[in-house]
């Protein structure tokens, strides 16, 4: 009787490639078909926990934060303030700076080696929709809801994967959005106000197809990612992303950092550590550290789930007083955050005072657009209700933006000081002097529209103008 031999066996598979281990899936049909008849795993369902381990670091304030810098956001991307590169992706160089002016708060420390992960979370999504006039007075929950409208369309996660490089020359055609589909789908289905551990997540995500590659299979291999190499640790080479490798470099990834931008963005709670070691050995991307997610009531809301939403105060902002005297604003010493808030306006003068003054709200103010947007931000972000001085203080200074108009159809010259002959000319021919409009250094301008009429005349009193 003739035998099958083992590597020829469907299961089990153990078998390889040259591109690292094959991975073998039911056609989706025979998937749903399967469930239904075999034994549900653990894992079939979403399970909560009570809370997260101790040693780990939450980000539950994240509905409050999001609603402080959510203005700001949308005024520094409607100044198209954010760098992008020519696919679309936020450009490293300006998060720093982004980070920095607009005082966003960082899920890692400043020191760390990941201090700009939410930074370029929230300058990806802003840069994933074209701002319109009209959307100028939305308020900050629409803004956050528009976002999540946006997300299974519009945003690319396979931008947030910093650590692999290439993605300039990914090509998205074919692409249908499944993996930004699978994060909007979570929101809908993760129990609110509760802790689900990320291991439960991921099975459940396998089993229920609520996980994707952010691009094509056939485009996952132009990805690339450095990593030791295999004959001498202390080379670092350059590698192609393979099918093979793609889960845990790509595709895993992906779903963990649609969580952490869904923390950025205030819809999620999470629960995380810093990865340690070597990339591509001991992690696999800067979202590993991820452990448990909770869906917060800011997210039930975008999600639809929930019909009212009550915003968060943050009473860092609360505790600001406004002088009605001088443009001062006093607060507690021991509020940390309000320097952070108040960076780009004031300068701090005592451990209870800033002072606003022309130059500290004018900085990085370009033109008078940008000047209007940011008096826009700073008093629906900090100070909804200012006193009569401050609304005074905003209209002088608008009053005074550019207050002077460019000449573009004049052409000046400068006059020699020692030709008197030419000066005393050009003040006394009653030619020229109808033409002639004298400036002050022995300059003279002269309309455009003018010039060959004006040199004409100088021909004719002998002098050659070229």
């Amino acid at each position: 009787t003739p035998e099958l031999k083992d590597d020829y066996k469907l299961l089990p598979h153990t078998g390889g490639g040259w591109h690292g281990p094959i991975v073998l899936s039911w056609p989706t049909a025979i998937r749903k078909f399967l469930q239904t008849v075999f034994p549900q795993p653990d894992d079939f369902r979403i399970k909560t926990i009570d809370k997260p381990a101790p040693h780990l670091t939450i980000w539950d304030d994240g509905e409050m934060v999001i609603l402080d810098e959510i203005q700001k956001l949308v005024a520094y991307r409607m100044q198209d303030s954010i760098a992008v590169t020519n696919a679309g992706k936020v450009n490293a160089i300006g998060l720093k700076k982004m980070r920095k002016l607009l005082g966003i708060r960082e899920f890692f420390g400043e020191d760390s080696a990941f201090p700009l992960v939410r930074t370029a979370c929230l300058g990806q999504m802003m840069v994933s929709f074209e701002p319109k006039k009209n959307q100028a007075n939305l308020d900050s929950v629409a803004w956050l809801q528009l976002f999540y409208d946006l997300l299974p369309n519009q945003f690319t996660l396979i931008f947030l994967l910093n650590d692999l490089k290439n993605h300039g020359h990914l090509e998205f055609h074919g692409y249908k959005q499944q993996a930004e589909q699978a994060l909007a789908e979570w929101l809908k289905r993760l129990p609110i106000g509760e802790w689900v551990a990320i291991e439960n997540i991921m099975a459940y995500a396998q089993i229920h197809q609520l996980i994707a590659l952010p691009v094509t299979p056939f485009q996952v291999s132009t990805l690339t990612y450095e990593r030791p190499a295999t004959h001498n640790p202390d080379y670092i080479v350059k590698t192609n992303v393979t099918s093979g490798d793609a889960y845990a470099l790509v595709e895993r990834p992906a779903l963990l950092a649609g969580f952490f931008l869904c923390a950025a963005l205030g819809w999620m709670d999470i629960a995380y550590e810093a990865p340690t070691g070597q990339f591509s050995v001991d992690y696999f991307s800067v979202y590993d550290g991820l452990k448990a997610i909770r869906l917060n009531s800011l997210g039930a809301h975008v999600a639809g789930r929930v019909q009212y939403y009550t915003p968060k105060v943050n009473t860092a902002t609360q505790a600001l007083r406004f002088d009605e005297q001088s443009l001062l604003i006093f607060c507690d010493p021991s509020n940390v955050v309000a320097e952070t808030i108040l960076a780009n306006y004031a300068e701090r003068v005592s451990p209870t005072r800033f002072r606003v003054t022309a130059s500290t709200f004018l900085k990085d103010c370009k033109s008078k657009q940008q000047l209007l947007a940011k008096i826009t931000l700073f008093t629906k972000s900090i100070a909804p209700e200012l006193p009569a001085n401050w609304n005074a203080f905003f209209d002088d200074l608008t009053g005074k933006a550019d207050p002077l108009k460019a000449v573009d159809n004049m052409t000046a010259y400068q006059i020699s000081p020692s030709n008197q002959p030419l000066i005393r000319l050009l003040a006394q021919d009653p030619v020229l002097k109808t033409m002639v409009v004298k400036a002050e250094g022995f300059r003279v301008l002269i309309a455009d529209n003018q010039l060959t009429k004006f040199k004409n005349r100088l021909r004719e009193l002998g002098y050659l103008f070229a």
